[in-house]
């Protein structure tokens, strides 16, 4: 059976609106499923509020609205808009990477457990094949 190999997509931000980016955010892309199609499963209220955070923290340094940037015990963090979570860690200094998507009624008592072997898999992967500047 075939080892399946998660890839990295970048996410546009829209520098128009928001100013200078100074962070580069990606999206996992693994068995073709991604939390860009959680995104666009989410009504188009929720949808903007998702895509103006992640804007946010793209432009924003201190950016503190609807987001944790580490959870306390773990080393990822999650932004938080109405009822979903979307986690996220950190690479190579000021990079983001979107790994998971979950409903806050979804998350159980060893959800953050399970995420946290999920990020280190993304991670370690991230960095084997993403080319980084600098």
């Amino acid at each position: 059976m075939k080892k399946r190999i998660p890839t990295f997509e970048p996410i546009a931000i829209s520098e128009e609106s928001y100013g200078r980016q100074i962070r580069e955010i990606f999206y996992v892309i693994d068995n073709n499923k991604s939390i860009m199609l959680d995104i666009e499963g989410l009504p188009s209220d929720s949808q903007d509020e998702v895509i103006d955070i992640i804007n946010r923290v793209a432009c924003i340094r201190d950016y503190k609205v609807k987001i944790r940037w580490k959870l306390e015990g773990y080393t990822y963090g999650e932004i938080k808009p109405r009822g979903h979570r979307f986690f996220f860690f950190r690479a190579a200094g000021d990079t983001i990477v979107f790994f998971a998507y979950k409903k806050k009624t979804e998350i159980k008592k060893n959800t953050y457990k399970t995420l946290k072997k999920r990020k280190d898999e993304y991670e370690q992967q991230f960095n084997q094949t993403t080319p980084r500047d600098g």
